[in-house]
């Protein structure tokens, strides 16, 4: 459940509004900081804003919630003074956690870091997920790269790519790029998929930044973001100023569902 969005040097925990910062500084005033540990504070902050904000970041706040109260529930349900650890969700809930906790990890993506030596291929896959009472269709966006030592792998880009690629991006603008440079997945996996599919949207990183931004308002951000950039290319569109990419994304926008 504690999926964690990290650099090197701090991490935040979602869900749980806490960011960890693996430095000694005295961070009270953060107006007294230098710019190093402001930089790791202000990258982990930008999730903090993602998780409050977001329709992604409150539906994992919603479902950790719902984890947590299941938990409870089957432990006060238990004829015995004892429970097994850790607690399972187990298909066919009453209250669905077990189909939403599957749902979630299609959402989140892949979150391991990766050098990357070249992308071979970006394509979306549908994906089914069943528990025995009801069954769910989703997508998601699959990364074919050729790691540093020429083998063939594949990278699920959702939330926690969008969410780490724009706080990179939201760091490297601030802060001048003065911490190293994380791995290219996550941290440079939105830039990644553009370069592979729109290369022209790649001008101004604040136009990054607002698609990923716009992106996080959906349950499921990598399969919109790979999908408004297609549609981008395909009307050959490029905003004028970030505020466009936010009118592009939501303008005649329609909710699919499944009942």
């Amino acid at each position: 459940m504690r999926q964690e969005l990290n650099t090197t040097l701090g991490v935040y925990r979602p869900s749980f509004l806490k960011i960890f910062i693996e430095r000694s500084e005295d961070l009270a005033d953060l107006n007294k900081l230098d710019d190093i540990p402001f930089a790791i504070f202000f990258h982990e902050y930008i999730h903090f804003i993602q998780d409050i904000t977001t329709v992604a970041g409150l539906s994992n706040i919603s479902n950790t919630v719902d984890f947590i109260k299941y938990c409870n529930g089957v432990i006060l349900e238990s004829p015995e003074k004892t429970f097994n650890i850790p607690i399972i969700p187990t298909p066919n809930d009453k209250d669905n956690v077990y189909i939403n906790m599957e749902l979630r990890k299609s959402y989140l993506g892949d979150s391991y870091n990766s050098e990357i030596q070249s992308v071979k291929n970006i394509s979306k896959v549908k994906v089914c997920f069943e528990d025995g009472k009801q069954k769910l269709f989703t997508d998601k966006i699959n990364i074919t790269y050729l790691n540093v030592v020429d083998e063939e792998k594949n990278y699920c880009f959702g939330n926690i790519s969008i969410m780490e690629s724009m706080a990179f991006l939201c760091e490297s603008i601030v802060f001048n790029n003065i911490l190293p440079a994380p791995p290219k997945l996550p941290y440079s996996s939105a830039e990644l998929v553009i370069k592979q599919l729109y290369p022209e949207l790649l001008m101004d990183k604040l136009n990054i930044i607002a698609l990923c931004d716009a992106s996080l308002f959906m349950f499921d951000a990598g399969p919109f973001f790979y999908e408004k950039i297609l549609l981008m290319k395909a009307e050959k569109w490029l905003p004028q100023k970030p505020e466009d990419i936010y009118d592009f994304c939501y303008s005649n926008f329609k909710v699919e569902f499944q009942v």
